[in-house]
């Protein structure tokens, strides 16, 4: 059976809500039948202390850039978008 492939944004990987609920579904997942990448937006360490813990399970983590400037943003849409577009991503979970 071929993988499925998911996209998870996300706004950092911290101890918070959703992002404890990001790194326990992505440990639930069965690895066999799902290959799931995580795009994140935030390169600030301080907002990412669990994203070993996704690494660990195997998932891949994608930094994009900041999104507290123009410029920023475009470099976020554009890499989402080579992301996506190169590994034919369909199914998204938004979390911002």
């Amino acid at each position: 059976m071929k993988k499925k492939n998911v996209c998870i944004l996300s706004n950092g990987l911290a101890y918070g809500g959703t992002d404890t609920f990001v790194v326990n579904l992505v440990k639930g997942l069965d690895k066999d039948r799902f290959e799931v990448t995580i795009a994140n937006y935030s390169i600030n360490q301080a907002t990412n202390v669990r994203e070993q813990e996704v690494l660990d399970e195997g998932i891949k983590v994608i930094h994009t850039a900041e999104l507290s400037t123009f410029k920023g943003k475009c470099r976020h849409l554009y890499l989402l978008y080579k992301l996506l577009k190169k590994n034919g991503i369909w199914c998204l979970s938004v979390k911002y």
